[in-house]
């Protein structure tokens, strides 16, 4: 069994692998790991370990392919890149749940021209989002919710075309969505934007994002209609737009979305009646609840 605090010099300079995950490890990361010339897969995943990650020394790893250091006790800054450092081969970055801290550098972000998933949810960064971001086009996924991230998303954000999960929940951003161009974001399945300070309408050019199934605005200050596009996303299983500042009617044609299995308007300024049928039957009071001008058979049963 491995010991709780690692002897990293006895890893054998060979191994394509190190997987450590869950086993109760303390203590800091050695940056000697970046020295392993056969490493391909670094997982540290959900120990206790502690200090600063030696970032330079891990990502300009001439092997280094995925690096996992997830649910640890890491801290401290990801500091700005010598601009000698070289990031070869690094497709999958995770670092959620940690307590690092500080902003994410364009000199880095700039860096990582191979990777597919950036994950950094659960830390305290802070600043904003790099417009470098849009020089990742292999980017799949990127994970930057529960920090204390402001700003408005980079327009260069429409440039990440592979990107298929866009996860910024529970920040401070804020601005327009006009200024990211969805069209070209045709492989998004996922839009999350819970609780941050965005304005402004919905943009329409969602709705021609056909594989997407999920969006959530809720908690901003969204204003406007719901666009009738919206009713194109044929695949959607959650549209949460609840707790913003929506005016006018539901549209009708959202009762023809089959794979809805959760909506929520709450907390709107809507009027109208509400769609009946498909899956709207399913929908009860509080997906519909603090919009006093709608009117529809579940709001009237609840009245009874």
């Amino acid at each position: 069994m491995w010991q709780r605090r690692v002897d990293w010099q006895r890893i054998d300079a060979t191994i394509s692998e190190v997987l450590l995950a869950s086993k109760g490890l303390e203590g800091n990361i050695s940056p000697s790991l970046g020295k392993l010339t056969s490493l391909l897969r670094l997982n540290l995943s959900h120990n206790s370990l502690s200090g600063e990650l030696p970032l330079e020394q891990l990502v300009s790893s001439s092997s280094i392919v995925i690096l996992d250091v997830s649910f640890n006790r890491l801290n401290g800054a990801l500091h700005e890149l010598s601009a000698q450092t070289t990031i070869k081969p690094l497709q999958y970055l995770s670092f959620p749940n940690n307590g690092l801290n500080g902003v994410l550098h364009d000199a880095n972000i700039i860096k990582l021209t191979k990777l597919s998933i950036l994950d950094l949810e659960q830390n305290m960064f802070s600043g904003k989002i790099p417009k470098s971001i849009g020089q990742l086009k292999r980017l799949e996924e990127l994970h930057l919710g529960h920090n204390e991230m402001y700003g408005e998303l980079p327009p260069t954000l429409g440039n990440c075309s592979n990107l298929k999960i866009l996860d910024v929940k529970i920040n401070y951003l804020s601005g327009d969505l006009g200024n990211i161009n969805f069209s070209s974001l045709s492989n998004l399945k996922t839009i999350d934007l819970l609780m941050n300070n965005f304005i402004g309408v919905i943009p329409p050019e969602i709705g021609q994002l056909k594989v997407l199934d999920t969006l959530n605005l809720s908690f901003n200050s969204f204003s406007g209609e719901i666009p009738q596009a919206i009713c194109n996303l044929t695949n959607l299983d959650m549209l949460d737009l609840s707790n913003n500042n929506l005016t006018g009617t539901i549209p009708l044609e959202l009762n023809k979305l089959h794979f809805l299995s959760a909506f929520n308007v709450s907390n709107n300024d809507l009027e109208g009646t509400i769609p009946t049928g498909g899956q709207f039957d399913t929908f009860d009071n509080s997906s519909f609840i603090g919009n006093p001008k709608l009117c529809g058979p579940m709001i009237q049963a609840r009245k009874e």
